[in-house]
């Protein structure tokens, strides 16, 4: 994950051709801060260019992108609101950076009670 998310930021530095420090700012759903702020620490660790991150639910988030049109990174918590950028042609190069599966819990005993993702084999 983490070298997912480096590659993102450099490559939003590379495009912006940035060839000292460079800024870059980060969109990213609420629910993605545990992951995202120490990766963007390591980030700017290791390469010098300062990350803002702002953080929201995904739909304002994709809002505040929308009406001010700046921003180098867009992280959304489901492929929904990037797909909608992308299929607008205001962002490009989206990547799943995970998956995750559904918390669900059964009834049955034929399977494990709680699972993770569901199970086909019963």
């Amino acid at each position: 994950m983490l070298a997912r998310f480096c590659l993102a930021l450099s490559l939003a530095v590379a495009v912006s051709g940035a060839a000292s420090a460079e800024t870059l700012f980060v969109y990213s759903g609420a629910g993605l801060r545990p992951a995202a702020q120490p990766l963007a620490e390591r980030f700017e660790a290791a390469t010098g260019h300062e990350v803002v991150l702002e953080y929201g639910g995904t739909g304002q988030i994709l809002a505040r992108f929308q009406t001010t049109g700046l921003g180098n990174v867009f992280r959304a918590g489901t492929r929904f609101f990037s797909d909608k950028l992308e299929a607008a042609h205001q962002i490009e190069g989206v990547t799943a950076l995970g998956a995750h599966g559904i918390l669900t819990e059964r009834t049955d005993t034929t399977c494990s009670p709680l699972m993770t993702t569901p199970c086909f084999a019963c």
